[in-house]
């Protein structure tokens, strides 16, 4: 039954969209992921409460849905009580492992530019590490977890990594779902390093790249200023039988680097290496915390999203890319399943941070474990009014924590995109919708997001 009084839902995101000469509207449901196709004409009326007999079937289900809801719906205490129930959710953990501050290249755009060190985790903090992940596991009762390792250059860090296999072993004994991976930046991954990563139980690696060799070459050079691109090129095709790979790529809005991007791509299908990237990333620079030697001129900012869909378009149509799923904003601060290992064994708040210059942050040790009131200080602060009433709301935690302080916000202060995220989701949506249209005829549903 259709309520007397009913408006659209503050979450529901609407987007003109033509197909087969008739007029539409995709509707996305940000918190529950809905996902529909109506006419356009229908859906103004229903929109404005006018439910003819002959719509009142379509007007049910988008009120069933929750497109539509009573007036009298507080959606507010509906937002405050998803994000309470995503913040304190432990039933899927997530590991960030910082093995080491060193690295071997000297990148001009390096978030820990200041904060970086020659230090890494030694096996003793390694292996408490693990009895620390094990033991969240185990008493989170979870059903999956994600082990993710940085750095600096995680693999110049091999000993402390190799400790990590227990934590396979663990979970496999459980029956819980384990994720493993590591990012680097490919300089050191050779084989003897590759096989050790897929003994570890590690099958995709993330590798860092900056556009094509002129480009690349011009922003991550190695210490001693030549160039880390052909290096990194050879060392993929040399494991390329034993890893496959996700590439990410960061650009800068601010230059036209970006257009010669799909060099890279074409350079990756002449080497076949197009075979074993599973997906490609792209992501503007954000400016760092401590970014004071600028020799580093690079701007980070997200203003241009066309620059972005180049970039996701580009990759796509030579087979280095995949549909991904809706964009999402998740900052790790905010989520108690969610813990970022310092190389000390501290538990830090955020993966930019370091325990040595953000103390202020740190709550807990693996060997001490967590301080629960430190970590109530820290974690899951409330979201502004203004955050409150955005569509996008549940799509976002108000921004990047880190992003925030750099700007001067503060730690708890909103670093808001939302046009940008804006663009970035409708373009999606086009994408999501257009294909599964392709496939289905007079269907006006598409399944939702996991």
């Amino acid at each position: 039954m259709l309520p007397e009084e009913m408006q659209i839902s503050k979450f529901v995101v609407e987007h003109p969209f033509a197909w087969e000469g008739k007029e539409g509207c995709i509707l996305f449901h940000t918190l529950n992921r809905g996902l529909k196709l109506v006419d356009a004409e229908v859906w103004r009326g229903l929109r404005a409460g006018r439910v003819e007999e002959s719509h009142r079937g379509l007007g049910e289900e988008l009120f069933r849905d929750h497109f539509l809801v009573s007036r009298d719906l507080d959606e507010s205490r509906v937002l405050a009580t998803w994000r309470s129930g995503r913040y304190f959710d432990t039933r899927h953990l997530a590991f960030k492992v910082k093995l080491t501050e060193d690295c071997n290249l000297d990148c001009d755009f390096c978030i820990q530019e200041g904060i970086k060190r020659p230090v890494s985790m030694s096996e003793l903090v390694a292996r408490q590490s693990v009895r620390f992940i094990q033991e969240r596991i185990s008493e989170a009762r979870a059903e999956s977890a994600g082990l993710v390792f940085t750095g600096g250059e995680p693999l110049l860090n091999r000993k402390a990594l190799k400790v990590f296999e227990g934590v396979r072993h663990f979970c496999a004994g459980l029956g819980v779902m384990l994720d493993m991976s590591v990012v680097t930046n490919g300089t050191l991954l050779n084989r003897a390093a590759a096989r050790e990563l897929r003994d570890l139980g590690i099958s995709t690696v993330r590798v860092s790249l900056f556009g094509p060799r002129e480009v690349h070459d011009r922003h991550r050079p190695f210490k001693n200023g030549s160039g880390s691109f052909r290096s990194i090129e050879e060392n993929l095709q040399e494991v390329s039988d034993i890893l496959r790979f996700r590439i990410a790529c960061q650009y800068d809005e601010t230059r036209e680097d970006y257009r010669s991007f799909p060099e890279l791509f074409l350079r990756f299908r002449e080497l076949g290496l197009d075979r074993v990237v599973e997906d490609m990333e792209f992501a503007p620079l954000v400016p760092g915390e401590h970014d004071f030697d600028r020799r580093k001129a690079l701007c980070g900012s997200f203003s241009r999203p066309e620059v972005f869909f180049f970039l996701e378009e580009e990759a796509r149509v030579r087979g280095l890319k995949r549909l991904s799923e809706f964009p999402i904003n998740e900052c790790m601060a905010n989520y108690r399943g969610r813990y970022v290992i310092d190389t000390d064994g501290s538990l830090l708040s955020c993966p930019a941070f370091s325990a040595a210059v953000h103390g202020k942050w740190v709550y807990g040790n693996v060997f001490s474990g967590v301080d629960f009131v430190r970590e109530s200080q820290i974690m899951a602060p409330p979201q502004t009014d203004s955050c409150m009433d955005c569509s996008l709301a549940p799509l976002c935690d108000g921004g990047c924590r880190q992003q925030s302080l750099v700007k001067g916000g503060g730690f708890y202060g909103i670093d808001c995109h939302r046009e940008y995220l804006m663009a970035i989701l409708l373009k999606h949506l086009e994408l999501r919708v257009a294909g599964f249209l392709q496939e289905n005829r007079e269907v006006t549903e598409v399944p939702r997001a996991a």
